[in-house]
């Protein structure tokens, strides 16, 4: 977890949110700190079919990368190269884990 800063969906302006990561859901905050209980996101990007990348050559901001899902792609900025990395790095491993547990759960013989 940690803040970024995000690209609105219709204005297209950025302010920073606090970002939570929890296994299959990244979670955004208004706040610019960690959340206190009973706090309501100010948004949830379900990571199941997404693929994330680096955002550069896509949008002029330093440190950026984005979330692509099957409707919208989300453009985020971090605070540091490190930290993009180790964002993109969370969210590929997160993403891959919820797609490997579904394969364990689906019997692929009845496929064949």
């Amino acid at each position: 977890e940690g803040q970024l800063g995000k690209q609105g969906g219709s204005f297209m302006s950025w302010k920073q949110r606090w970002c939570v990561l929890s296994s299959n859901t990244l979670y955004y905050f208004k706040s610019t700190g960690p959340p206190k209980p009973g706090d309501n996101s100010a948004g949830s990007i379900p990571i199941v079919l997404c693929d994330v990348a680096d955002g550069a050559g896509k949008i002029k901001k330093p440190n950026a990368f984005c979330l692509i899902t099957t409707t919208r792609t989300f453009f985020f900025q971090a605070p540091s190269s490190m930290a993009k990395t180790e964002w993109i790095g969370s969210l590929k491993k997160s993403a891959a884990a919820v797609i490997e547990q579904i394969g364990s759960e689906v019997d692929f013989s009845k496929f064949k």
